[in-house]
């Protein structure tokens, strides 16, 4: 068997929230035993990874949207917004008073006095306490904690290096978003939509394709080896570079458009699937 460099993305295509499926892990393991390159795609940031990705102990890595590139452990693309594109878009959304946190390789970066706000925002990701078993209510209290330690309030804007904005608003839509910053900077969809509503900011150009090409050269592997599988507006560029890409079912139909083959949605296994057709299983 051809040996493979696989890309695929994180939330809503191999875990949600801080499960994955048995069968995935599994797989996950089997393809790596048989050599194939896995290269782990996503819109998180490196601090934000969860317990779920840090337990595969992946050493291939593409986060932040593309900003960010790991091969082998050790990162070899960073890029970040300069400190006056920043301070462009904080104006921007303080004036609207929109919440936002700032991505980089080592926090979570919030401004100042908004710690509170951030950490009750992923609060809302729970059911009420009072319907929460102990178990589950205690998992919550980790996670959370997690979140804190992740997170750290800025003390001088000139000492960030940001790779992306995070916002949340349901009055900012993302078509005006993109009206305001479309011709600047790379706009998405926030890659949490189904949790939160909101937006990414980065520089424009830099998106996941960017770390494929990271990757490939430093493995000196063809591009003709490559297959992705995603689920959101944050993998098109991903999908679209591949020879081959692979959309999960419950992805938006704008995204199907990027795929060669869409497969089952994420709770009926869609990547094992998505392995299984490609004959690697």
């Amino acid at each position: 068997m051809d040996k493979k460099v696989i890309f695929f993305d994180a939330d809503g295509t191999i875990i949600n929230g801080n499960y994955m499926a048995p069968r995935v892990k599994e797989m996950l393991q089997e393809l790596e035993r048989q050599g194939h390159i896995l290269v782990l795609s996503t819109g998180r940031a490196l601090p934000a990874m969860g317990k779920a990705l840090q337990a595969m102990n992946f050493e291939n890595i593409i986060c932040s949207g593309g900003n960010v590139t790991l091969a082998e452990n050790n990162v070899i693309f960073n890029h970040a917004l300069t400190v006056e594109e920043l301070k462009e878009i904080r104006a921007f959304l303080d004036e609207r008073e929109i919440p936002y946190h700032m991505e980089a390789p080592d926090y979570i970066w919030i401004k100042k006095g908004e710690m509170q706000n951030y950490i009750d925002r992923y609060k809302r990701l729970f059911p009420a306490k009072e319907d929460l078993t102990k178990e589950e209510s205690e998992e919550a209290k980790k996670m959370l904690e997690e979140t804190a330690a992740r997170s750290k309030e800025e003390e001088n804007i000139h000492d960030l290096a940001v790779n992306k904005i995070h916002y949340f608003s349901e009055e900012l839509s993302f078509e005006e978003l993109k009206e305001r910053f479309g011709e600047q900077f790379h706009c998405v969809p926030l890659s949490l939509s189904n949790q939160f509503s909101g937006g990414e900011i980065s520089t424009k150009g830099v998106t996941k394709r960017i770390g494929m090409e990271k990757i490939l050269d430093y493995f000196d592997m063809p591009l003709e080896s490559t297959v992705a599988v995603g689920d959101d507006f944050n993998d098109i560029e991903m999908l679209e570079y591949a020879p081959y890409s692979i959309v999960l079912e419950h992805a938006h139909d704008e995204v199907k458009k990027y795929a060669d083959h869409v497969t089952e949605d994420f709770d009926n296994d869609g990547f094992y699937h998505a392995m299984v057709h490609l004959g690697l299983l």
